[in-house]
Parts: structure tokens; sequence; C-alpha cells
């Protein structure tokens, strides 16, 4: 994994890394202060990026923020206190270290530093399903919306009952995927499941693999997911 493990300092580069991240409302698992007093952990949602002050606003989740007592909330007042922080956007995880600057109740500002580490976890690039994808699953007598989608595999979001029905390994045959306006056949393999949320198992992510894919289904995934990256990196440019 550690080979992997790139340092980014291009600032144009990373900042639209945290734009997109903001722009996906990534959740960001935190890691605040490595002495005394004792690391406080909790998630919060990336609310704002300045760019031209490398900060970031983030929301603790109301959960964590109920699992922090008195003593470690107030941990997060002092000046200066090191965070470490990753978040995940398109299936890379990035990695930072930051400074806490500001807190006010479960809302805190953070001053980044570089560089930010990347690290590919999957080599195929995934969009995130828009309604304009008109995208459906059917599988297993059922109909699903995929939650994002990409040349090698899929994601479905379901609650616990419906998870228990796709266990790991399994193969499921005649399944068809509709997508921008094409339709194609193959089988799909559960790879695993996670929440969808870390702070919540109420909902649950379910990944599949893609079998005997037709070829020109891959090529039609992978090229709207390029321009899929390519439509939002084009939208922050013009901003720039």
């Amino acid at each position: 994994m550690e080979k992997d493990l790139e340092p980014l300092s291009d600032r144009k580069l990373v900042d639209r890394y945290l734009r997109y991240a903001l722009d996906f409302k990534e959740i960001a698992t935190c890691s605040a202060g490595d002495g005394s007093p004792p690391p406080v952990h909790f998630f919060a949602a990336i609310l704002g990026f300045n760019p031209d002050l490398f900060t970031l606003d983030l929301e603790i989740s109301e959960d964590s923020f109920a699992d922090l007592n008195y003593e470690q909330r107030a941990s997060l007042d002092l000046t200066e206190r090191p965070l470490r922080l990753s978040f995940s956007v398109n299936d890379v995880l990035f990695s930072a270290h930051a400074r806490i600057t500001t807190r006010a109740d479960r809302k805190i500002a953070v001053s980044l530093d570089l560089p930010v580490f990347k690290l590919q976890r999957r080599e195929a690039v995934r969009i995130k399903i828009m309604k304009e994808h008109a995208a459906c699953v059917e599988m297993n007598g059922k109909k699903f919306i995929p939650h994002d989608l990409s040349a090698g595999g899929l994601s479905i979001v379901m609650d616990k009952v419906e998870r228990d029905r796709y266990a790991k390994g399994w193969v499921f045959e005649g399944v068809t995927l509709r997508f921008a306006g094409r339709e194609f056949r193959s089988k799909l393999e559960v790879a695993g499941a996670h929440p969808l949320r870390k702070d919540s198992d109420r909902l649950w992510k379910v990944g599949f693999r893609f079998r005997d894919l037709p070829i020109v289904a891959e090529d039609a995934i992978a090229k709207e997911a390029m321009l899929y990256t390519q439509k939002i990196w084009a939208r922050w440019l013009v901003a720039e």
C-alpha cells in the first residue's frame, strides 16, 4: 500500500480534489491531537473550502459529537491543535495534516498543510449516478438505481434487511443494466458491503463486480466516466 501513496504538493491539483470532496459532500475521518490531551476521533462533513486561505470548514456529525465528553470537546478549542483527516474522492483515498483554528459547537475550521497524500484504491474511475444517466439494474427479480458505476462494477445502496440477501461471492446471472440510453446484459458478483456512512449502519453500500460484461458496455461506461470527471474539473477551472 505504501508504494501507492503519492504526496501532492501542487496547490492547484490539491484544490481540485478538495473541491471535488466538497461537491459530493464527502465525510472525513478525523483525529485531533497526537499527545496531551489524548487524541479525539470523530467523523465530519466537509462544508466549505477556501482556496485562498487553504482552509476547510467541517461539521462534526451529531453521533460523533454526542460521543465526546466535555473535556474532549474543550480540547478542540485549543489553538492550533493538530488534526489528521482522510476522505475519499471517486474511490481514491486522501489524507492530510491540518490545524484547528476555530470551533463553534459542531462546526470547526482547519488550516491545511502540504503535502496532501493520495492513495489509489481502485483502478476503475467511478461516477456518481445522476438522473440524466437514466440508470437501472434489474437483478434477482428487483429493480435498483446504482449508487455509482464503473467499467469494473457498481454499487447499490440498500437497508440491512435487503443487504442480507446479497452475500459476498454470490453471482447473479441474467442481470440487465440500463445506462445512458443503452441496455446491456451481464452477470454480477457480490464483492462486499459496508455502511454508507461511517457513523451509521442504517443504510449499506453493496458492491458488485461485472462478469462477462460486453466490451461495448465497458467502453460506454468508461467514456462516460471520463467525460463526467472532465465536466466537473472544467467547471472549477472556469471558476478560477
